[in-house]
This record gives structure tokens, C-alpha cells and sequence, in this order.
């Protein structure tokens, strides 16, 4: 298995919306969030500069959303389900707990975690 190289499906195309630090995500066209355990990633453009987001489907939190991107090497995280954690795709294999508080390794910092509010069949995920 490759290190650094994540196996989170990209929201597709047509399903991600975004406008004054507010994404909106269509949730009709992202099946790999229909059941707990699913997780998407996307990137968008803020203020010039582009920031990768992953969102989760928690069993026990439902939907979460954090920036994808390890403290330690910048590398991008994927969501463990099967152990409740997110990690890192790199050598180090960093892990966070669903708050994005550092659990494991080299990291020096939690991860950033967004408010998620579920509207209907849409996620707005706030990046203010």
C-alpha cells in the first residue's frame, strides 16, 4: 500500500457550492454520504487560496466536516470509521479524534472543524 495517497471519494461534480464562507453541498448527488461511515472530499477557493475540506458521515455525530489537512506534513486525512478516528495518509500516520484533537503521532495541532448545519437535503458547512 502507497503512503500518502487517499482512497476518500471526490464530491462530484455539480455537488459542491460555494459562496461567502458558506459551502453548500447538494446531498441528492453525493450517495458516498447516504449511510454513517461515508466521506467525500473537495476543494474549493477562498479569498484566493484553496482549502480541501473532508466531510463525514459519524454513526454516532452525523455529519462533520473538517479541513483536510494533517498539522504535521500537510497531507490530507481520511475517516476511519471502523475505529472512529480520522488519519493521516502519510508515513507518520497522525490520528484525530471526530473533534479533530490529536490522538497519535507527530502533529503538532488539532485539525480545524467546521459547523455543519443539515437543511433538508443539503449540508451548509460554515467557514467562518
Amino acid at each position: 500500500m502507497f503512503s500518502g495517497v487517499s482512497k476518500t471519494p471526490v464530491a462530484p461534480e455539480g455537488s459542491v457550492h460555494y459562496s461567502e464562507n458558506q459551502v453548500t453541498l447538494d446531498l441528492k448527488l453525493i450517495t458516498d454520504l447516504n449511510e454513517p461511515g461515508g466521506s467525500v472530499k473537495f476543494e474549493i477557493t477562498q479569498y484566493g487560496e484553496i482549502v480541501k475540506i473532508l466531510v463525514i458521515n459519524s454513526e454516532e455525530d452525523g455529519f462533520q466536516a473538517y479541513e483536510n489537512k494533517c498539522t504535521h506534513g500537510e497531507r490530507e486525512i481520511e475517516y476511519r470509521s471502523e475505529d472512529k478516528i480520522l488519519r493521516c495518509v502519510s508515513f507518520g500516520h497522525s490520528k484525530y479524534d471526530l473533534d479533530g484533537r490529536v490522538t497519535e503521532g507527530p502533529a503538532p495541532a488539532p485539525i480545524k472543524k467546521f459547523f455543519v448545519n443539515h437543511q433538508d437535503d443539503n449540508l451548509i458547512i460554515s467557514l467562518a
